[in-house]
């Protein structure tokens, strides 16, 4: 099946992180648009207004944590990468959903599986939703609701 290319948000506080991530992503194939951020708070409302299948978040940030951010999110939210300094975070990371979690400096390579491993989840929930058509955007499908059979924030539990 071939992918649509992704929508990515890049949310870090620290410029400099964000700003290595952003080149990366504007290395890597597959990428259509990023949203840069720098709090959780600009995230929610990036969210209400824009489509992103994929958020690579900081952990710690000014205001709300980059955790509680994805707790405020919409049901039908996009897939979470958390990228952070602190490892001790994981399990809190997963926890909530993450598709992955990465340390800082993130490097190319590793950020390109996290992302592939987001493609593959995006891309299974929207063949799950479409009766087994090859679909690879929800909101590509018709009658496309906010409710997905392929939970984000439950597809990664063990």
């Amino acid at each position: 099946m071939s992918s649509l290319p992704l929508r990515v948000l890049v949310c870090d506080d620290e410029l400099m992180a964000r700003k290595r991530v952003l080149r990366i992503l504007g290395d890597l194939t597959g990428i259509e648009t990023t949203i840069e951020c720098e709090s959780g708070e600009e995230v929610l409302a990036k969210l209400g207004t824009d489509d992103v299948d994929v958020a690579l978040l900081d952990v710690n940030m000014p205001g709300i944590s980059g955790i509680e951010t994805v707790m405020r999110m919409p049901e039908d939210r996009p897939y979470v990468i958390f990228l952070t300094a602190h490892p001790e975070h994981a399990v809190s990371a997963f926890d909530v959903g993450a598709v992955d979690y990465l340390l800082k400096p993130v490097d190319e390579a590793r950020l390109g599986k996290a992302l592939g491993r987001a493609r593959q989840f995006l891309d299974f929930g929207a063949l799950m939703a479409s009766g087994g058509q090859p679909r690879t955007r929800m909101s590509q499908l018709p009658g496309h609701s906010t409710s997905s059979p392929f939970p984000r924030e439950t597809a990664f539990r063990c």
